[in-house]
């Protein structure tokens, strides 16, 4: 078996950045690596060059496998979570949320 991903592309919520960035350090990822069958690993990325939109950054879940990927892209845990964030931080104006499939790595 080999990983695949799910990337997650939001916005911070206006003039919440810092509370944000603490919440989702210590509190979403702990949770994620904790409660979602399959995730190994979990990582965020600032972006760097995207100043015609108001992403800034990108989470990287990892699963252990794509079946377990696709079995929680499939599951009503993505909605659940997805309503826990709502109540925190408001519906965003747009994110992506992508499912990534493991195809060749090169030393």
């Amino acid at each position: 078996m080999t990983s695949s991903l799910l990337m997650v592309e939001l916005p911070v919520p206006a003039g919440r950045e810092e509370e944000w960035n603490t919440w989702y350090h210590e509190v979403h990822m702990p949770d994620v690596l904790a409660n979602v069958p399959g995730v190994v690993a979990t990582r965020r990325y600032r972006v760097l060059n995207d100043a015609d939109h108001d992403i800034h950054y990108v989470v990287l879940h990892e699963f252990a496998s794509l079946e377990l990927l696709e079995a929680y892209i499939g599951s009503t845990t993505v909605a659940d979570r997805w309503g826990e964030y709502e109540v925190l931080w408001g519906r965003p104006a747009h994110y992506r949320r992508r499912g990534l499939q493991f195809l060749l790595e090169l030393p």
